[in-house]
C-alpha cells in the first residue's frame, strides 16, 4: 500500500513539473495598437492662405492604409513580411503579435524587394540615399523590453518636384 501512495506522489510530482514547464513554453501575445496618419506639402497653384498651409500639414487619420510587419530593426529584401494590416477610417488599427521579438512597420513598396528606379527626363535618384531609405523601417517596435506596443506613423507627401533622395530638374507649377 505504501507503494502505491509512494507512486501516486511521484506522478502528481512529474505531472505538476510537467504543467508548468509547458505553460512556460506556451508563447504569450501582445495586442498593439497603432496610428497611421498623413501631411502632405503645398504643390503650387494659387497662393493658399496661412490657414490651409497649416492645415496641410496637420496630420490626418490615412483611411484603409496598408501597412506590412516583418521581424527585425532594419529592412532588407529577404526580410519576409509577417503580417499585413489595413487601418480603419480613423487610422487606426490594432494587431497580436508574439512578445519577446522586435517588429519593423512599412510602407508598400518596403514590403517588396528593393528596387532601383529609373531616372528620368526630369528625375535623376540617389541610389545611395534610396537604399537607406529602404533599410530603415517606418516604426520600430521591441517587444523584448517592452510589455506593450503603441505605432504612431505619419507619411508625408512631398510634392512631385521635391521627391525623397531624387533630384527634379523639370518645369514647376505656376
Amino acid at each position: 500500500m505504501q507503494n502505491y501512495y509512494l507512486l501516486l506522489c511521484i506522478l502528481f510530482i512529474f505531472g505538476t513539473a510537467h504543467a508548468q514547464k509547458y505553460s512556460k513554453a506556451k508563447t504569450s501575445y501582445c495586442i498593439v495598437k497603432g496610428t497611421i496618419t498623413t501631411t502632405s506639402s503645398y504643390c503650387g497653384g494659387a497662393r493658399p492662405s496661412e490657414e490651409m498651409i497649416e492645415e496641410l500639414q496637420k496630420p490626418k487619420p490615412a483611411n484603409r492604409k496598408t501597412i506590412y510587419i516583418k521581424y527585425g530593426s532594419k529592412n532588407s529584401s529577404s526580410t519576409k513580411v509577417i503580417k499585413k494590416i489595413v487601418t480603419n477610417e480613423l487610422g487606426q488599427f490594432e494587431v497580436k503579435l508574439k512578445k519577446g521579438f522586435v517588429y519593423q512597420f512599412m510602407d508598400d513598396w518596403k514590403s517588396k524587394p528593393f528596387e532601383v528606379p529609373k531616372n528620368t527626363e526630369f528625375v535623376i535618384w540617389d541610389i545611395a540615399c534610396f537604399k537607406k531609405r529602404y533599410a530603415t523601417p517606418d516604426f520600430v517596435l521591441d517587444l523584448k523590453k517592452n510589455k506593450t506596443g503603441f505605432v504612431e506613423v505619419n507619411y508625408h507627401q512631398p510634392c512631385f518636384y521635391n521627391p525623397y533622395c531624387g533630384n527634379y530638374s523639370g518645369p514647376l507649377p505656376p
